[in-house]
Order: C-alpha cells, then structure tokens, then sequence
C-alpha cells in the first residue's frame, strides 16, 4: 500500500501530535510537577530556617532572662527562699516607715513545673507614703516575689493611718527527685531452692 503525500502529512503530523502528547506527558508534565514540588519545599525549608532562628534568638534571650533571675535570688531550698523574703520584707518595712505587725509562712504546697511556690503572710501599719514606697520596693526587687493580695484599711477615718495585709509568694527551685533504684535480680538461685 502506498501512501499519498496527503496521506503521509497527515500520518507525520499525526506522529508528531502523539510524540508531543507523549513527551508533555512524560517528560514536560513530570518537571513542571517536580518544579512546583521543589519551590514548595525550599518555601518549607525557608519557613523552618525562620522559625528555628527566632527559637534561637527567644533561647538566647530565655538564658538572659534566667541568668537574671538566678543572680536575683531565686534559691534552690524552700528554706533560703523563705528566709530571703523574711530578710527583704523587714529591709523594705524599715526602709518605708512601715511598722510590721505580722509575717508568716502559710505551708507549702506542692512542686509544680519544677518550681515550689511558697505562700507568706505579712500585715503593717504606716501612712500612704509609707504604704506606696513598701509597694514599690516589693514591686522593683530582684528576688521573685509576687503579691497575690492586699487590703488597705484605715484605722481611723480622716487619719492617714492605715493598716495593709498582704499575701505573697515567693519561688524556689524544687529539689531533684530521686533516681529510681534498680532492682537487681540474682542470675543463682538462692541455696535449698530446686531447680
């Protein structure tokens, strides 16, 4: 069978539309797709750089952060963080006017977080001038202490004589827990048991 020339246009052309079928296909679809695939992870790959580098820089700043607040006094024993809060709490009393009538420790609770928060009571008399600069002492200190509540009332009205009772915390380290101990099996049985 012989073909026209008509006959074989139509057959190269036709050759050329299934090669061209066949190479986008296999060959140009694939890349395209490959292309697409590797743009989406160099932007993965990008965004992942971004985060792990702001990680690092919070990190940074997180051991800066730590390094200040070990070197202000948080302490690793209950009874050190008690004392230093005692300690601080008459120096900022004195140090305001304020005449302390009461402190005390209200028990501890729990660790939690890996850190021991220690309640304290406190309660004093004194003026408002004396009121505002204990609480900006206790505000501006170094040692971790927090006032969770406070009363001011007065003892007489039209007086500037006023009484404050206050509940703090303070924070310290809790202690390690103990290593499990290992239970050591004996590879002999023990004398008289059959075997």
């Amino acid at each position: 069978m012989v073909l026209s020339n008509r006959e074989k246009s139509i057959a190269i052309g036709l050759g050329v539309v299934v090669a061209l079928v066949l190479l986008y296909q296999f060959v140009y679809s694939p890349l395209f797709s490959w292309q697409d695939d590797l743009e989406a992870a160099a932007t993965d790959v990008q965004a992942q750089k971004d985060a792990d580098a702001k990680l690092s820089k919070k990190h940074a700043d997180l051991k800066k952060v730590w390094a200040d607040i070990m070197a202000g006094g948080l302490k690793s024993d209950a009874s050190d963080a008690e004392s230093q809060l005692q300690q601080g709490l008459t120096d900022w009393a004195r140090e305001s006017g304020i005449t302390l009538t009461a402190q005390r420790v209200e028990g501890r609770p729990p660790e939690k977080n890996g850190f021991i928060q220690i309640p304290y009571q406190a309660s004093g008399t004194g003026n408002s001038a004396q009121v505002s600069k204990l609480l900006w002492q206790i505000e501006n200190t170094r040692i971790p202490v927090r006032i969770k509540q406070m009363q001011i009332s007065s003892k007489k009205d039209g007086v500037d004589d006023l009484q404050i009772q206050l509940s703090l915390s303070t924070l310290c380290i809790a202690p390690p827990k103990p290593a499990n101990q290992t239970r050591v099996v004996s590879a002999t049985p023990p004398a008289g048991a059959q075997q």
